[in-house]
């Protein structure tokens, strides 16, 4: 692993690692509401769902990212895996 790093950083690996800090915290890789709801309406369109029952579905995932803890959906979502 090293050798890689150590190839990549050009000799500097605190500049390196700092450089993938920086790239993974950058906004473009930010989880926010917003793109849990794209993921959200890119699998109902995905499945078929009409506006009108993607509107359904946002709104109650609006209520839901309103009242459930990051915690809470995560036990939801691995009790719900089979």
């Amino acid at each position: 692993m090293w050798e890689h790093v150590d190839h990549k950083a050009n000799g500097n690996r605190s500049d390196y690692l700092r450089s993938l800090v920086d790239r993974d915290m950058s906004e473009e890789n930010k989880w926010t509401n917003q793109s849990c709801l794209g993921y959200t309406i890119a699998a109902a369109t995905q499945l078929g769902f009409s506006p009108e029952q993607i509107e359904l579905l946002i709104g109650a995932m609006y209520d839901q990212l309103d009242t459930l803890t990051v915690t809470e959906a995560r036990e939801i979502h691995n009790k719900f895996q089979h």
